[in-house]
């Protein structure tokens, strides 16, 4: 995760794509706190995609405004996510 946060700080992204569970179970929403720390990059649109609900039984979503605050994403989507969903969802960020 240290090497990402690094990397987004040398050179903004125009969106991240990022899983909930990387190393640990809550690691995805550590590191979105971190990149929504960084100066310049706290309107980059996070994209969550996770599996967490099939393993531990609990949805995430960021549909309300205070969902996206406290997760610090702008999207989550459910896997497996359809190729075609998530270019529609990345194109709709971007544009």
């Amino acid at each position: 995760m240290d090497e990402a946060i690094v990397a987004i700080e040398k050179q903004a992204p125009d969106l991240i794509l990022v899983d909930l569970m990387m190393e640990h179970y809550d690691t995805g929403f550590v590191f979105c706190k971190k990149v929504r720390e960084i100066d310049g990059l706290s309107d980059v649109p996070i994209l969550m995609q996770t599996s967490a609900s099939k393993k531990i039984g609990f949805t995430f979503k960021a549909t309300t405004d205070k969902e996206k605050e406290w997760m610090k994403v702008d999207e989550v989507m459910t896997k497996p996510v359809p190729p075609e969903h998530l270019l529609g969802k990345i194109e709709q960020y971007l544009s």
